[in-house]
């Protein structure tokens, strides 16, 4: 909502991810794509801030749970 009413795709994508982490104190193992840290994480075919892009694959701790579909 917030992308549409303007606001950098980029902050927005932090403010889900990295920022929310920090608030709650969990930035250390969550956030953001580092190694040590948990990996639940999409792919998509486009934004993750467009409603018709298509999650390609979902993996969650590091291992594929869903997608491996060719495009």
């Amino acid at each position: 909502m917030l992308v549409k009413k303007g606001l950098d795709a980029d902050r927005a994508l932090a403010a889900m991810t990295i920022q929310a982490a920090k608030i709650i104190g969990c930035d250390a193992r969550l956030g953001s794509i580092d190694v040590g840290k948990d990996a639940d994480l999409f792919i998509s075919d486009g934004s993750p801030f467009d409603p018709t892009a298509i999650i390609r694959d979902v993996f969650i701790d590091g291992e594929r749970v869903a997608g491996g579909q060719s495009a």
